[in-house]
């Protein structure tokens, strides 16, 4: 299998999952168990969207992502876990200390370059009670914010992401108490939305799909406390 795609939040690879299989190509969120469990192991390498080796040159047209393919990804093996377990434990530390120990007259600001190519590509900013404000993440690493969170009172109130790179956010979820409610999925960042997702208890509850966009919905797929789907009902 190959990776064709690494997101900052289980919502966004469940989108882009969803424009894969949409376009014909067949895709698994490598790291989805880790995501809904322990998400701070993933912050450096991101949420894994794989397809099959064979797959990989379609998928990357349909997200518009360039022709350079990423090494094959090993499913066994305890190093790279270790790896990435070691490797999230010391930047959660080392944020911790940052946030605790700053001092007021220095900038309300962490950049973190988690590629190690010398450029930011995850910025958080703080307010004056050391509560986050504002997070940025370069998904690909190629100098552009493509999620943006934002923050009241230190939870998480919306997020936009640009699934496809071309430089829009496509993405708009919203959350109650930190928790995602809903999300718009608006390719182009233009015109009526793709998708529709609402959330209960942080969980995709229905998917509103408007495959035409011309701001009817087509369809409503629901799902069960446990993600499955139930069925699908037609609107139209």
């Amino acid at each position: 299998m190959t990776v064709v795609k690494r997101c900052a939040t289980l919502e966004d690879a469940y989108m882009i999952k969803n424009l894969l299989e949409s376009g014909g190509v067949g895709a698994d969120i490598l790291d989805e168990a880790t995501a809904s469990t322990a998400p701070y192991l993933l912050i450096s390498s991101g949420i894994r969207v794989t397809v099959a080796d064979e797959d990989a040159d379609a998928a990357r047209e349909i997200l518009g992502l360039p022709a350079e393919p990423e090494a094959p990804v090993r499913t066994s093996g305890g190093i790279p876990w270790l790896a990435v377990l070691i490797a999230g434990i010391a930047l959660v530390t080392l944020i911790s200390y940052a946030r605790q120990d700053r001092h007021p007259a220095d900038p309300q600001k962490i950049d973190e370059d988690r590629n190690g190519d010398g450029k930011s590509d995850l910025r958080t900013t703080y307010d004056d009670s050391n509560r986050p404000v504002l997070t940025l993440v370069d998904d690909n690493f190629d100098g552009r914010w493509d999620t943006r969170v934002e923050y009241e009172n230190g939870i998480e109130s919306k997020a936009t992401s640009d699934l496809d790179h071309d430089g829009t956010f496509d993405s708009d979820i919203r959350y109650n108490q930190g928790v995602p409610s809903t999300e718009l999925v608006t390719p182009g960042g233009e015109g009526n939305p793709l998708f529709r997702k609402v959330f209960k208890n942080g969980v995709l509850e229905s998917r509103w799909e408007d495959a035409d966009r011309d701001g009817a919905w087509d369809q409503r797929i629901d799902f069960d406390a446990m993600g499955r789907e139930l069925g699908k009902t037609s609107l139209k």
